[in-house]
């Protein structure tokens, strides 16, 4: 081109692929943040479904504990007293 210095030529050449790489490198790294995102998203989804699982499994388990400490009584204390003392007999003796 007349007039226009190869130098002059060559630096806007430069800036030109430096601006188009700038572009390019932005865009990778966006796509790659989203990405990255979405699936730190999906995780904590995960994770909170499955503490919410646990927690519900030691709610019942607290539940069935409870009604077990409710139905106690005087006859099954009794009971369980016959049972392990008839037991440890029956092992002291053999």
């Amino acid at each position: 081109m007349p007039g226009v210095a190869p130098c002059q030529l060559a630096a806007v050449t430069a800036l030109g692929v430096s601006v188009v790489h700038s572009v390019l490198v932005w865009a990778v790294r966006r796509q790659q943040r989203r990405v990255r995102a979405e699936a730190v998203h999906e995780i904590r989804e995960m994770l909170t479904d499955e503490v919410k699982n646990q927690l519900a499994d030691v709610s019942r388990s607290v539940d069935a504990v409870g009604e077990r400490m409710d139905g106690l009584t005087e006859e099954k204390l009794t009971a369980w007293k016959w049972t392990y003392a008839n037991a440890a007999q029956h092992y002291a003796a053999t």
